[in-house]
This record gives structure tokens, C-alpha cells and sequence, in this order.
């Protein structure tokens, strides 16, 4: 949900630099609520090469799906009907109630779900374990300066730039 906000503040900055350099502004807005909240579903999906398993709730998809409380009191100030902008500007981790991950339970009623014989330690070393790999893969196969070349505009991301010629 940070990350949706992030896209959204970050893509809006960025189609005002031109206006706000001309000390004018703009009449509408780039980006909206359900653009994002669909970027970060179907699109990302999508982006990722996985639109045929993910991003959306259709018969042959992976279950994964995230339910949020809507009378949390992040979320009672929006209207039923602007379900995207609850998401997308107020909801955040403590709202979401229940997490299944291809079918399978992982968090419910607000707590996470261990498999049988899961323990928490064993979980936080494999995090662990897995985060070391992948910084010493990132170090060794990258320099500074292919990091920076790595750096993108809000534009790149798919679907945007579409969002913004229209």
C-alpha cells in the first residue's frame, strides 16, 4: 500500500515539474486512485509476465488475495463507493485481515498463519538467509555506476506514460 501511495505522489510530482516551472497549474490530475490501484494488480501482473495466473479474481488464477476491513478507522472517512482510494491513500498493513497466497491461509483475522511444524525462528533465518544471497549476488554482479543507470522516471513504468498522453 506505501508503494501505491509512493507511485501515485511520485507520478504526480513529476507530470507538475513542467507546469509549476511555467508557474502555472494543472487542471487535472495524472493519475488516478483506481489507475493505481489497477498498476499495482492487473498491470503488475501483467508487467511481470503473470497477467494468465495474477492480478485479477478469475476462474484458473491463483487464489491470492489480500481482504482489508473497511470499518477499520483508516478507512471509515471514505465513501463505500471509492473503495481504490481507501486502498490507495489510507489502508495500510494493520487493515488487512486476511492473506491467501495461491489458496493457501496466511494471515487471518489479522495474524499470521504458520504451516504445521513452521517456527518462527526458522522462518527469520531463511529470511535471513535469503537477503545475504541476494545482496552478494547484487554486489558482484553490479558496479555503481550500472546501479545508477538502473535508476527510472515514473514514465517507464508500463501503463503510465499511456496514463499521462490521454
Amino acid at each position: 500500500m506505501t508503494q501505491m501511495r509512493l507511485l501515485l505522489q511520485s507520478t504526480r510530482n513529476y507530470y507538475n515539474e513542467g507546469y509549476i516551472a511555467r508557474d502555472r497549474l494543472s487542471r487535472r490530475l495524472p493519475l488516478t486512485m483506481s489507475d493505481v490501484f489497477r498498476l499495482a494488480t492487473i498491470d503488475g501482473a501483467h508487467c511481470l509476465g503473470m497477467g494468465h495466473l495474477l492480478g485479477s479474481i478469475e476462474r484458473g488464477k491463483k487464489a491470492d488475495l489480500i481482504l482489508i476491513d473497511s470499518r477499520s478507522p483508516t478507512a471509515l472517512g471514505i465513501a463505500r463507493d471509492q473503495s481504490a482510494a481507501a486502498i490507495v491513500l489510507h489502508a495500510n498493513v494493520g487493515d488487512i485481515r486476511w492473506v491467501i497466497v495461491d489458496g493457501q491461509m496466511k494471515k487471518k483475522d489479522g495474524k499470521l498463519v504458520l504451516d504445521q511444524g513452521q517456527s518462527w525462528a526458522a522462518i527469520a533465518t531463511e529470511l535471513e538467509t535469503s537477503r545475504n544471497r541476494l545482496m552478494k549476488s547484487f554486489d558482484e554482479n553490479f558496479s555503481t555506476d550500472e546501479i545508477e543507470e538502473l535508476k527510472i522516471k515514473p514514465t517507464d513504468i508500463m501503463g503510465i506514460k499511456d496514463i499521462l498522453e490521454d
